[in-house]
């Protein structure tokens, strides 16, 4: 031991010098030798310390303090001399940390130490085996690095479970975030459940996962899968179903049917059903068109309202609430918006013509003008014969007597819309007044507020400051060629019914049921 102490020395010298001073004549760089000094000072090469030199290595360099899992790590080693060790958890050298067991070691004897993981931190630490020369009165250390991981570790296949277009190659993943390390996963594609022993690492039930498993077109494969550590943690079984279609999905029902004649003007809904679920989460698209006699017209549509009532039954309600009177409607779904959940699309277009609305009868009996007791500047006028609820003045007008702002005069598509935007003024689901379902009039409702002998043709209590020319209505027009490029418009000026090409700009009167 003093021979070794002494080489100690003289290595300490040669291993100051080099620090100083390159010399030539020692086969290894400045570097080496500045790295090897500073890691003898620090204790972690023990050939450098003076004292018995300890070997040694530890079963398992990862455990665990769950159940189930690899709960202690064996520790062997020797020292080359006699004497008593102390045996440190977590320590930075042989007078810190936590003493598991001393007792006397032999010279070049193995011994066998039990290390179990509740004694240790979680997380990377050390154990340092110290044996004193009890001669010299010096003492040298072992160091070993083992790691507690209590953390399960988790799994997932890439892609995730769900519904594809194409076939599919799948992974499965392990990740383990407590420091061990995955060590293996286990997998089924049956009704059984994978199995792995924490302890052993023996997978008793299912096949180790190495490669990625191809999920052929048109068919459907559910894994099920568990994962391991490299600290015997086990994590729970998880499944992901991979389905592969290819084929296009099935509109099995229109509601109302391509070519539909006499389709009711309420609810001004349409409903499409599919073969199979489709995704529900797309943003939804339509194109509504009117023909005018000579060609098909774009119509707004921005209020429209998608509803899927279930993954296979979509009602689309127009944000009109009532078809126009007598029109042929003509409406077109992108494929962009109808894809079923392995996003193979379909488009739909199909057209449909209204019927003629039912008469308005019964003398008028008039409630308003009212303001709202939330929204105060909504004033409403109620029609009780008729259970009809108008906007008190024309669009444009507001304020107490419609007495200010100008009537707005668009064409006959605009005014549709228009009053479809009112169901929306305070924000989704909050109409004007409250309400959500406000639509241009047809025209015998239009025409039923005509009374009185003079201009204009109103009752100008119920309906202040009205516009006298001509206000659209909702209803196609009656005579002309061709007549679907006319619609009926009111003209309160004379009290009478007529009719404008729809490209034309009138006044808007909006009504609600």
């Amino acid at each position: 031991m003093r021979a070794r102490f002494l080489f100690f020395l003289v290595g300490f010298g040669m291993l100051c010098k080099p620090i100083e001073v390159h010399n030539p004549a020692i086969p290894f760089s400045d570097a080496w030798w500045e790295t090897t000094f500073v890691r003898c000072i620090l204790g972690e090469l023990d050939v450098c310390l003076p004292g018995p030199a300890v070997s040694g290595s530890l079963s398992t360099k990862f455990v665990s303090n769950n159940p189930g899992a690899v709960t202690s790590s064996d520790l062997t080693w020797r020292s080359d001399t006699a004497g008593p060790y102390d045996i440190r958890i977590d320590s930075s050298s042989c007078t810190s940390g936590t003493s598991l067991t001393t007792g006397t070691a032999i010279a070049n004897t193995d011994n066998m130490t039990a290390i179990n993981a509740s004694l240790l931190p979680l997380g990377a630490s050390y154990v340092r085996v110290c044996v004193t020369d009890p001669e010299e009165d010096l003492t040298g250390s072992g160091i070993f690095r083992i790691v507690r991981d209590d953390t399960y570790p988790t799994a997932g296949t890439n892609p995730s479970g769900g519904a594809y277009n194409s076939s599919q190659n799948v992974s499965i993943i392990c990740s383990d975030t407590g420091g061990a390390g995955c060590d293996k996963i286990s997998y089924v594609t049956d009704t059984s459940t994978p199995d792995i022993d924490g302890v052993s690492g023996t997978i008793n039930v299912g096949t180790q996962y190495s490669t990625p498993i191809n999920v052929a077109a048109n068919s459907s494969t559910s894994f099920k899968y568990v994962a391991r550590d490299k600290a015997g943690n086990v994590s729970t079984v998880s499944t992901s179903d991979i389905t592969v279609d290819t084929v296009t999905p099935t509109i099995s029902a229109v509601t109302p049917s391509d070519g539909t004649t006499g389709v009711a003007l309420s609810p001004g809904s349409l409903t499409l059903s599919f073969a199979e679920p489709m995704n529900t989460g797309l943003t939804m698209s339509m194109a509504t068109e009117i023909y005018n006699g000579t060609s098909w017209v774009t119509i707004p549509n921005s209020n429209t309202i998608f509803d899927w009532q279930d993954a296979q039954t979509l009602v689309i309600t127009v944000s009109w609430v009532y078809f126009p009177e007598e029109s042929q409607i003509r409406w077109t779904i992108p494929a962009s918006s109808l894809q079923d959940e392995a996003g193979n699309a379909v488009s739909h277009q199909s057209t449909f013509t209204t019927t003629t609305g039912a008469p308005v009868s019964g003398a008028q009996v008039y409630s308003g003008p009212t303001a709202h007791g939330i929204y105060t500047s909504d004033i409403t006028t109620t029609d009780s014969s008729t259970g009809l609820v108008w906007k008190t003045c024309w669009e444009g007008r507001v304020g107490p007597g419609c007495a200010s702002g100008s009537a707005t005069n668009t064409s006959w598509a605009a005014a549709l819309d228009a009053c479809a935007y009112l169901n929306t003024v305070h924000g989704p689901g909050i109409g004007y007044a409250d309400r959500e379902n406000w639509r241009l009039p047809r025209a015998e409702e239009l025409y039923s507020l005509v009374e009185g002998v003079a201009d204009p043709y109103i009752n100008t209590t119920a309906f202040p400051n009205p516009v006298s020319p001509a206000t659209w209505t909702a209803s196609r027009g009656i005579s002309g060629s061709p007549m679907d490029q006319f619609a009926r418009t009111v003209v309160f000026m004379y009290g009478s019914l007529n009719q404008f090409d729809k490209s034309l700009s009138y006044a808007i009167h909006c009504v609600s049921d």
